[in-house]
C-alpha cells in the first residue's frame, strides 16, 4: 500500500520509555462543531470547567480517564483538582516541569479572553461524534480573543479531538494570532503526565512565540489496546500489506516494530511472527513491540455474510467495498465512521435503511437517479435537480496548496472526491475563503459545492 509519509517528530523524554509519538498530520477542520454542540457557557475567565463525562475509556499516560475539564486558555485537564478552578495564565517553563499543571493536554495553551467577542460567534463547545468503538470527544475553540489591552485584535480557532480505541489526541489549529504585548506572546502545545516527569511536545512548540495557520498534530499512543475487525474466511491470514492497512493510523512505517503472540515475548522482543499472520480464533490478541512500547492488537473476526452491525439492511460483506476483508478502511462519506457501523453511509441526512425505495429489504439495488450509484452511497439527494446551478470556477487550477471558488457570493459547503468517488476533504467556507489541498496527492479530483441559498455545482480539480 502506497502512502505519503508524514513528518515524524519525537520528543526527548525522561525516566521512562516513550509512550507517545508526536507527528504532523494534514490539517482537517471537517469536525468543526455545529449549533447542536454543547456550549461551555463560561462565566469566569482563566478557569477550567467542571468535569465533563467522556463516554468511553480514554487512556492517558497509562491511566483510564472518564472525565475531563475544559480550560478557557486552550487546555484539557484530567486532574480533578483542576475541575472548576482557576488555571494559571502566565507561564514560561518548558515541559516537563513542575511549574506547569500535571495530567493535562496543552492543546494550544495561551492566554485568551472568553468575554470579548470582537470577531463574532466566539464560543467553546464540545460534542461526542461517531459510534462505538470509534467515537470522538471534540472540543472546539472558535474565534477566541487573546487577553490583554494590546492583543484584542488577535484571535484563535482550533479543535481538540480525543479518539476512542486508539487513544490518540489530535489538535487542528485553524489560526492563532500573535501578540507579544502580553505574557511575551507565549504559546505551548504538548501533554504532561501526572507527576511532571514525562511530557511530549511537537518540535518547536515547547514554549513558542509564533502566529499559526492551518497546523495539525497527532499524539500517537503506542500502548493500550486497539481493536480491529476482519471478515472471516476459511484460511484467515493477514498479509504485511493488510497489516499496514489495519494499523494505518499508527504510521508504523516510521518505526521499528515486531509482532508477537504473547505479552512476555513482546516485552522481551523474542520469537517475532512473520507474515502472513494466521488468525485461528474469532478474537485473537497480538502484541506489537513498537520501539520498545507494547500495543495490544485485538483482531476480531466477523462473519460478514451474515452480520449487519449497524442494522442498515446491508450485510457487512457488502459494506467492505474494496473487498479486502478489512471493515475499518471503507468509509464512503469520509465521516470517520466505517461503512459497516455507519447508519447513513453517504451522509446525506437519509438513513441507509430508508434509501430502500423499492422496499424489498435491500438498499443495494435502489438507484433512483440512474447514475449507477445505489441511493445509500449517493449523497446527491433526489431534490438536487431542483437546485439552481452556479457559475463558479476553481482558481488556480491546476493547484498545489490552495484553491478558491470564484463566483460564489455566499457561504457554502464543499466535498472533494477522488476518481473512485471517495470523499477526501469536506468542510464549510465563507465566500472567497480558500480551500487547503496540501494533503492531497497529485491526481484529478471533483469538488461539489452547495451554497446556503440552495445553489449547486460540481467542478473538476487537477492537484499538482
Amino acid at each position: 500500500m502506497k502512502k505519503t509519509l508524514l513528518s515524524l517528530f519525537l520528543l526527548v523524554f525522561i525516566k521512562m520509555s516513550a509512550q507517545y509519538r508526536v507527528v504532523s498530520i494534514p490539517f482537517d477542520y471537517s469536525d468543526a462543531l455545529g449549533d447542536n454542540a454543547t456550549d461551555t457557557n463560561f462565566t469566569i475567565d482563566g478557569v477550567v470547567s467542571s468535569a465533563y463525562d467522556i463516554p468511553f475509556d480514554f487512556e492517558f499516560f497509562g491511566a483510564i480517564k472518564n472525565q475531563v475539564g475544559i480550560g478557557t486558555d486552550g487546555v484539557l485537564a484530567f486532574n480533578p483538582a483542576n475541575f472548576g478552578g482557576y488555571f494559571g495564565w502566565s507561564f514560561n517553563a518548558e515541559l516537563p516541569s513542575e511549574q506547569q499543571a500535571t495530567d493535562v493536554i496543552f492543546a494550544l495553551y495561551h492566554d485568551m479572553d472568553v468575554f470579548i467577542d470582537n470577531f463574532g460567534e466566539n464560543s467553546i463547545k464540545l460534542s461526542i461524534e461517531g459510534v462505538a468503538p470509534q467515537r470522538k470527544f471534540i472540543v472546539e475553540y472558535k474565534k477566541i480573543i487573546h487577553f490583554g489591552n494590546t492583543c484584542s485584535d488577535q484571535e484563535s480557532s482550533f479543535l481538540v479531538i480525543l479518539h476512542e480505541n486508539t487513544n490518540f489526541i489530535d489538535v487542528h489549529i485553524k489560526n492563532k494570532g500573535l501578540c507579544t504585548g502580553w505574557n511575551n506572546g507565549n504559546g505551548l502545545i504538548g501533554i504532561q503526565n501526572s507527576d511532571a516527569s514525562v511530557a511530549f511536545t511537537p518540535e518547536n512548540r515547547n514554549i513558542f512565540q509564533e502566529e499559526l495557520i492551518e497546523e495539525s498534530w497527532r499524539f500517537i499512543y503506542d500502548q493500550g489496546t486497539y481493536n480491529t475487525y476482519l471478515c472471516t474466511s476459511e484460511d484467515l491470514a493477514i498479509s504485511e500489506e493488510d497489516f499496514q492497512i489495519l494499523t494505518e493510523d499508527y504510521q508504523l512505517e516510521n518505526t521499528t516494530y515486531s509482532i508477537h503472540t504473547t505479552l512476555a515475548d513482546a516485552e522481551s522482543n523474542v520469537n517475532p511472527l512473520s507474515f502472513p499472520l494466521n488468525i485461528e480464533n474469532s478474537t485473537q490478541e497480538l502484541f506489537v513491540n513498537i520501539d520498545g512500547n507494547i500495543l495490544t492488537l485485538v483482531v476480531n473476526a466477523i462473519d460478514c455474510d451474515n452480520s449487519d452491525d449497524d442494522n442498515d439492511g446491508v450485510v457487512s460483506s457488502t459494506e467492505d467495498l474494496n473487498g479486502n476483508g478489512i471493515l475499518t478502511d471503507d468509509d464512503t462519506d469520509g465521516d470517520g465512521i466505517p461503512n459497516y457501523l455507519d447508519t447513513d453511509d453517504d451522509n446525506d441526512g437519509v438513513l441507509t435503511v430508508d434509501e430502500d425505495t423499492n422496499e424489498n429489504g435491500d438498499p443495494t439495488d435502489d438507484d433512483d437517479d440512474n447514475d449507477e450509484i445505489p441511493n445509500y452511497l449517493d449523497d446527491e439527494t433526489l431534490d438536487v435537480v431542483e437546485l439552481f446551478t452556479l457559475s463558479a470556477k476553481i482558481y488556480p487550477n491546476p493547484s498545489k496548496d490552495f484553491v478558491e471558488i470564484k463566483g460564489v457570493e455566499t457561504g457554502y459547503s464543499y466535498m472533494v472526491y477522488d476518481e473512485l468517488g471517495k470523499i477526501v476533504l469536506k468542510g464549510n467556507n465563507n465566500a472567497e475563503e480558500k480551500i487547503t489541498i496540501k494533503s492531497l496527492k497529485s491526481a484529478i479530483y471533483f469538488i461539489e459545492i452547495k451554497t446556503k441559498d440552495n445553489k449547486y455545482q460540481k467542478l473538476k480539480l487537477l492537484k499538482k
